[in-house]
């Protein structure tokens, strides 16, 4: 079983690896500094499609504990807003918010729109005293996170990157097709700053957990007792068996997320693990070791060769993988029809 917690700085984690180039820095703090509505917060962090809607399903069943569906509230409005006041302040052209705002007065009105948020999803749940926010993907720095949330706990969800890749090309073909990566490559490089991005808040000691999905679903009740452990959440034998049973994927395949929010067809898919092996061809593997391998083997899953199934794959799958570029392709193309008329 690997649990995590982050207790001094490591080289493992790295400040900064993995956030977005447009992340935002050097805005003044929020003016409250005080926990959301006097209840501690807690963040589900990592990948996409690395089970934090199970985790969260779980967490969320425990009865002092409110949570709700992602508002996205800082990916998607915050952040960019933030981003947006940055821009505008440096800008040599008078215009936006710098104009009719002083940078207190909007961070005042930022910290409103979280207060409020999260208030209304206490408001599900009064007698909750912690919140729990899931925030899959998220790589606008968790700097953001403290300005608003000082003190918040992380958990971060790390699951084996194949299997996350083809989840999340299941997702591109039904429900996420919006927003999923719809090829190998691509989505190896989301797992990666997934994981990446998330570790960042490895800088806290004492308030980032690292656990596997593979050690969450082998031993469930352990793994469990030792994140409440770690949010310092009751965790008697009785209210373990009542919060896994709530989380159980049969439960969530009805569609229903903390008993309230709808999950789209298809979410949930087996509740298993290793289902790469029969869903990534050879060629698809070796696409994704070119793009994350080194994190899959600094993790633990994998060595070096893992995408070699057979002797002849050190050569061969890497020529395929070549010979299936675009470009390639059509400069293969180019050169044969050159060859045609050479011979004629």
């Amino acid at each position: 079983m690997s649990i995590r917690r982050a207790t001094t700085p490591r080289s493992s984690v790295r400040p900064g690896t993995g956030t977005d180039a447009g992340q935002v820095t050097g805005l003044a703090p929020a003016p409250s500094g005080r926990p959301i509505l006097g209840r501690r917060f807690t963040f589900i962090v990592g990948s996409s499609r690395s089970g934090t809607t199970w985790l969260q399903a779980l967490l969320g069943a425990h009865p002092s504990v409110a949570s709700s569906s992602e508002l996205q509230l800082f990916s998607q409005y915050v952040a960019p807003m933030m981003r947006a006041w940055r821009f505008h302040e440096r800008d040599s052209m008078p215009a936006g918010l710098p104009l009719v705002f002083s940078e207190a007065e909007f961070m005042e009105r930022l910290d409103r729109l979280v207060q409020d948020s999260f208030g209304r999803v206490l408001e599900t749940k009064p007698e909750a005293d912690m919140i729990l926010a899931k925030i899959p993907q998220y790589r606008g720095g968790v700097e953001i996170l403290e300005r608003f949330l000082p003190g918040a706990r992380y958990v971060h969800l790390i699951r084996d990157g194949r299997d996350v890749a083809s989840s999340l090309i299941a997702a591109s073909r039904g429900w996420g097709k919006n927003w999923a990566p719809q090829d190998v490559a691509a989505a190896a490089r989301w797992w990666r700053n997934g994981v990446e991005a998330a570790r960042t808040a490895g800088r806290f000691p004492g308030r980032y957990l690292e656990l596997r999905y593979e050690d969450l679903l082998g031993d469930t009740a352990n793994v469990l007792e030792g994140i409440l452990e770690f949010l310092d959440l009751d965790r008697d034998a009785g209210l373990l068996g009542t919060l896994i049973d709530q989380g159980r994927f049969d439960r969530m395949k009805q569609g229903k997320l903390l008993g309230a929010y709808d999950l789209p067809d298809g979410f949930v898919r087996t509740g298993r693990s290793a289902n790469w092996v029969t869903e990534l061809p050879a060629i698809d593997r070796y696409a994704f070791h070119l793009e994350a391998g080194r994190l899959l083997s600094d993790l633990g899953y994998a060595d070096e060769g893992w995408w070699r199934s057979r002797s002849w794959h050190r050569l061969s799958v890497p020529v395929a993988h070549a010979l299936s570029e675009p470009g390639l392709r059509g400069k293969l193309r180019t050169l044969l029809r050159l060859g045609k008329r050479v011979s004629a």
